[in-house]
């Protein structure tokens, strides 16, 4: 009998003894959950407060004058002078936003910020490259559609899925 009332002594212990430490592992984590928690709050808060309430107006201004620019792309008598214009017109609306809009995003993500700027680039090259491109003929409709028109859209959508899906 003793030895049966020390092996359940010895049992009870060691069950209090895991009970605490699982106990006390649940705590830590919930803890450090939290704690992230609260920082994805604060960037995503961040986020709203200083780039989306003040300046995504920058971007909506930039997407209409770029779609305004990009439709000038269009016309049957585009000399490689005018074409240079155009896309020196569009690079001016790129570094407008950028200063105004896209360097925000750095105040609050850097890799927001560079998600957004790589697509920026990507398709301000696409542009220069599908205008000097000797054997497209942007001004018809059918090729201006496909390589800008799709191309513009796609890329707006993806600048704007790429704030509204920041998680912090």
């Amino acid at each position: 009998m003793e030895t049966f009332d020390a092996i359940h002594k010895t049992a009870t212990i060691i069950i209090a003894g895991c009970s605490l430490y699982v106990s006390f592992y649940i705590f830590r984590q919930n803890k450090n959950n939290q704690a992230n928690d609260k920082q994805k709050d604060r960037n995503i808060q961040s986020l709203k407060v200083l780039v989306l309430d003040h300046s995504l107006k920058f971007l909506y201004t930039f997407f209409e004058d770029l779609n305004l620019e990009l439709q000038k792309l269009k016309a049957p008598d585009l000399d490689d002078e005018k074409k240079a214009n155009i896309v020196d017109k569009v690079s001016d609306k790129f570094i407008e936003v950028r200063m105004k809009f896209v360097d925000m995003l750095l105040a609050v993500d850097d890799k927001l910020y560079n998600e957004i700027l790589s697509k920026m680039d990507n398709f301000q090259s696409h542009i220069s490259n599908s205008a000097f491109d000797g054997g497209i003929n942007l001004f018809n409709s059918t090729k201006y559609d496909e390589l800008i028109s799709v191309k513009y859209n796609v890329f707006k959508t993806e600048i704007i899925k790429s704030l509204f899906a920041y998680k912090g």
